[in-house]
């Protein structure tokens, strides 16, 4: 699998790194139930990060509109007492596009935030759990 998921040490974070090759139409719903197994461990968190990183592809109109129809099925699997903050990490037209798509009602109206490196995701996330203390 060229999706790489996983838990991060930051507390509630979860990490999905694409990579190619890409089978996007096998691996992105592999992707999110992944997410879910992962999701479904944490305990004690008012939400929890996603991250998705598709710096490392070259996302194409076809691989984005998969994408969203992904998102669309996994929005509908949201838990109440886990809210989610989904970041993108990549750059281009595309994923600008894709970032705003998912504020849409049948994407799942997720504001997700655009960054361009995956440090910079983590600085905006570690800040906000830290807010949870204050």
């Amino acid at each position: 699998m060229t999706i790489i998921v996983e838990k991060l040490p930051d507390g509630p974070v979860i990490l999905a790194s694409y990579q190619e090759p890409m089978n996007w139409e096998k691996e992105t719903p592999d992707m999110f139930e992944q997410i879910f197994a992962i999701r479904d461990t944490f305990e004690g968190y008012p939400k929890y990060y996603t991250i998705i990183d598709v710096s490392a592809v070259k996302v194409g109109f076809g691989e984005m509109v998969l994408a969203l129809g992904e998102v669309r099925k996994a929005s509908k699997r949201r838990r109440p007492d886990m809210p989610i903050r989904i970041s993108l990490v990549g750059s281009g037209n595309l994923v600008e596009l894709a970032s705003k798509a998912m504020e849409q009602h049948q994407y799942g109206e997720y504001r997700v935030p655009l960054y361009t490196s995956l440090d910079k995701t983590l600085d905006d996330i570690r800040a906000d759990i830290a807010s949870w203390s204050k």
